[in-house]
């Protein structure tokens, strides 16, 4: 009975191993995936048997056209499978999607997956992952879309990410333990990739390189001492004057951190310019407005002592000399304006004086005729010489002992070129 028994034994040992046999070899990796599982809540791999040929009729595995039994794509999304990755994975050298997010797989992610040449989308997202990205994920220069989002992976972000060619849809990390700072070679991530890095232990400050400045800031929210544009955080030292130096003569803090940063803006000067002509625009209108008042103050008054003189009496000739009765005897009040012709000279040694003037012309009391202070011989020729006596009455208008009625130097430039 006993060696009976050993017959029978070695009988199934042999039907089992002729029936795995006949199994290729992307089959054999993927039974390796799933004895890696250990729990199956839904039986998604149920139909993973190892009697088939290939596993082009498994669920959630398809195959390269043209037959050969190849794997191209295993996608198992929201299964609940609970178990590790194996490192059987980099036998599937055809593969071009890899796909299980919302599962409960842990452990590290095997090295021997940088292997898959032709792998074009890995997403493992929201499992239990633990350990570090592998430093050869830059060879897989096939991929595009990576998400390892909401694990426990850590470590430091490998600069390799962002080198790889092709990397054109998704890149995100978010939600896993990583921490230091972001790599500088990250600016060199397409633009058009969707970046995501929330939710980390990342520190320092945000580089402003390349794609980096185009991001947004929930890209990078959630990584509490993260700091830099896009974010709203400023860094330490960030708000000192890089230009006010230290007491003792060294280097600024502020300069310093300044290092690697792009140039800030300088202001322009237009600014300030244009608040200096509107400066003086105002004040020159201030001036002018005064001036204008006092002026107007000074015809107010010149007018006022014109309608005084004339309610006086005071007796006006316009262009020649006349008597009016009613005065007292031997007084003769002469107006002398630019019709009237006397020598300054001979003016100033009549024992005349001046009564008032106004813009019509300056009033003098004479006491003496004319004709007796100057020879009757000569008045023809005093008579002649207009421009000497219009010169005497802008000279006497600029003698006048109030400042407000003598007559501004533009007045005087401007009669004297009436004169010449």
């Amino acid at each position: 009975m006993a060696g009976a028994a050993r017959v029978v034994v070695v009988v199934l040992l042999v039907v089992m191993a002729v029936e795995v046999a006949a199994l290729n070899t992307d089959g054999l990796a993927l039974l390796a995936l799933k004895f890696a599982v250990s729990e199956d809540p839904g039986g998604a791999l149920s139909t993973w048997r190892d009697a088939d040929n290939d596993p082009c009729g498994w669920s959630g595995v398809t195959c390269v056209d043209g037959g050969g039994g190849r794997v191209a794509g295993v996608e198992l999304a929201n299964f609940s499978l609970a178990g590790y990755l194996p490192s059987e994975l980099s036998l599937l050298s055809e593969l071009v999607t890899l796909s299980l997010p919302y599962n409960q797989l842990a452990g590290q992610i095997p090295v021997a997956i940088t292997a898959l040449q032709k792998l074009a989308a890995l997403d493992l997202a929201h499992n239990l992952l633990s350990g570090q990205i592998p430093a050869g994920v830059g060879r897989l220069v096939s991929l595009s879309r990576l998400d390892l989002s909401s694990n426990q992976l850590n470590g430091s972000l490998p600069p390799a990410i962002a080198g790889l060619p092709r990397l054109s849809g998704v890149l995100n990390l978010s939600y896993n333990h990583f921490t230091g700072g972001i790599p500088p070679e990250f600016g060199g991530i397409p633009v058009a990739v969707s970046l995501d890095l929330r939710g980390n232990d990342l520190a320092g400050e945000i580089p402003q390189v390349g794609s980096l400045v185009n991001q947004g800031p929930t890209a990078f929210d959630d990584n509490p001492r993260l700091c830099g544009f896009p974010l709203k955080v400023e860094c330490a030292g960030e708000k000192e004057d890089p230009r006010i130096p230290e007491a003792n003569g060294g280097i600024n803090p502020g300069a310093a951190a300044a290092v690697g940063r792009p140039p800030k803006r300088r202001s322009s000067p237009t600014v300030p310019i244009l608040a200096a002509i509107v400066v003086v625009a105002i004040v020159a209108g201030i001036i002018l407005q005064w001036q204008c008042r006092r002026r107007c103050a000074a015809t107010a008054r010149d007018e006022e002592k014109e309608s005084t003189k004339d309610k006086s009496g005071a007796v006006t000739l316009a262009s020649s000399e006349e008597r009016r009765s009613g005065g007292e005897e031997g007084e003769v009040f002469v107006a002398v304006d630019d019709g009237f012709g006397m020598e300054l000279e001979e003016l100033l040694r009549a024992s005349a004086y001046v009564v008032g003037k106004s813009r019509g012309g300056i009033v003098y009391r004479e006491e003496r005729p004319l004709s007796e202070v100057v020879d009757p011989t000569l008045l023809g020729e005093v008579h002649a010489k207009k421009q000497v006596l219009a010169v005497f009455h802008v000279a006497l208008g600029c003698t006048e002992p109030d400042a407000e009625l003598r007559p501004r130097m533009r007045a005087v430039a401007e009669s004297l070129d009436r004169i010449g």
